[in-house]
């Protein structure tokens, strides 16, 4: 390394995942150490439990440790997942995790999960709307079949009147 780039560097920060990467350790011995203390010039980025932890250059020197600092340019990749192993998001994460969703689940893009959740409630009411329709069906039909009865009923009355009215009619016309 150049003096320009230990200027350069002098002052750096790194996330536990750059840390070990540039220390070559695992990210879990990084924050083992934060945690003893051995890094007191360590701070969060932010507040909150989701604020990522800094370690100086400085502090990461004085472990002895052999450090590798062109690894500090590497992007860092984060795992979605969870509580899985090599998913903490302060450490890298193995290929296997990356690549593997768990058995049984699928990793989807924010979007077209949103989508998906869109349109399973748009099933959902649906369905609701279908449950309904049917029971009026169900209540229409009912209501039909107590109407022909009705109907029915009224014709055989309508029926009975008209012949006793033609009994009438000829009892007149015969006296």
């Amino acid at each position: 390394m150049t003096s320009q780039q230990a200027s350069q560097q002098t002052g750096q920060l790194f996330t536990i995942a750059q840390a070990a990467r540039v220390a070559q350790k695992s990210p879990t011995t990084i924050k083992k150490w934060r945690d003893d203390g051995r890094f007191p010039n360590a701070k969060r980025d932010g507040n909150g439990p989701l604020a990522a932890w800094l370690i100086p250059l400085e502090d990461l020197k004085a472990t002895g440790w052999k450090l590798d600092l062109d690894q500090s340019d590497q992007p860092e990749v984060i795992d979605l997942r969870g509580d899985q192993p090599g998913s903490h998001p302060d450490g890298p994460p193995d290929q296997s995790a990356i690549f593997t969703p768990p058995p049984g689940q699928t990793l989807v893009p924010q979007e077209q999960w949103e989508v998906a959740l869109s349109q399973m409630g748009r099933v959902f009411d649906l369905s609701m709307e279908l449950s309904k329709a049917t029971e009026a069906k169900g209540r229409a039909e009912s209501r039909a079949e107590v109407f022909k009865e009705r109907i029915a009923q009224e014709r055989g009355r309508a029926d009975r009147l008209e012949a006793e009215l033609t009994r009438k009619r000829r009892r007149w016309w015969s006296r």
